[in-house]
């Protein structure tokens, strides 16, 4: 079962990445990754728009 655990967590790796920097596009990552994540071109797409896309503003606190 860790196996899977594994597989799960690298095919959404974009998606986890973009939750992370608080991507402003976090909900169009997780549904192109999930429904073409499967291809190398889109998860590698998804995975640089996830690590370099536009973020949110953080507030001060």
């Amino acid at each position: 079962m860790s196996l899977l655990s594994f597989l799960l967590l690298i095919y959404f790796l974009p998606t986890l990445m973009a939750v992370v920097r608080r991507h402003v596009a976090t909900d169009a990552i997780f549904i192109t990754n999930l429904l073409l994540g499967w291809t190398v071109f889109f998860w590698i797409w998804m995975l640089f728009e996830g690590l370099f896309g536009h973020t949110r503003q953080r507030l001060p606190c």
